[in-house]
């Protein structure tokens, strides 16, 4: 018999468990969102305002913002490589890095003191944000209940 409420009572926590990180995944990826668009502004305030090279830019705004940070930690610079893995450590998917890697490619080629790209970076990210907000609040309470619901019938079931 304590053998098997052993067993319910793991099972039960598994799955609540399960949502719970389900949830704290979702948010997660909301804050590594937020932490690209401010890497853009900084990017815009240093090259723009301040004339900065971008590797200079870079450099100096690793300490200032998680994902450079995370990218010369992870990788050694921020290229290509290594802001996919720092994205993928702030819990971002696939294309939530997209607007920064095009601004990027764009900057180099880009007339001095030009805001376009990073308008538009922002502009794309801000519809990246939109979505992960909206799945972060709508699927995230969703997802914690449903672990606790399941955990309880395994519970049931296991007892």
């Amino acid at each position: 018999m304590q053998l098997r409420l052993g067993l319910a009572l793991c099972g039960a926590a598994l799955f609540a468990a399960a949502g719970f990180y389900s949830a704290r995944r979702m948010r997660k990826r909301l804050e590594g969102v937020e932490a690209v668009g401010e890497a853009i502004r900084f990017l815009r305030t240093e090259i723009s305002a301040f004339d900065t090279a971008l590797p200079e830019a870079l450099r100096r705004l690793r300490g200032e913002n998680r994902l450079l940070a995370l990218s010369f930690e992870l990788g050694g610079g921020a290229d290509e490589a290594a802001l996919q893995r720092a994205g993928r450590a702030l819990g971002l998917k696939r294309g939530d890095l997209a607007p920064l890697s095009a601004l990027l490619r764009a900057i180099p080629h880009g007339a001095r003191g030009e805001t376009r790209h990073f308008d538009a970076a922002l502009q794309d990210l801000e519809a990246i944000r939109l979505k992960a907000a909206e799945t972060s609040s709508r699927d995230g309470p969703l997802h914690q209940k449903l672990g606790l619901l399941v955990g309880a019938a395994a519970f049931i079931l296991l007892l």
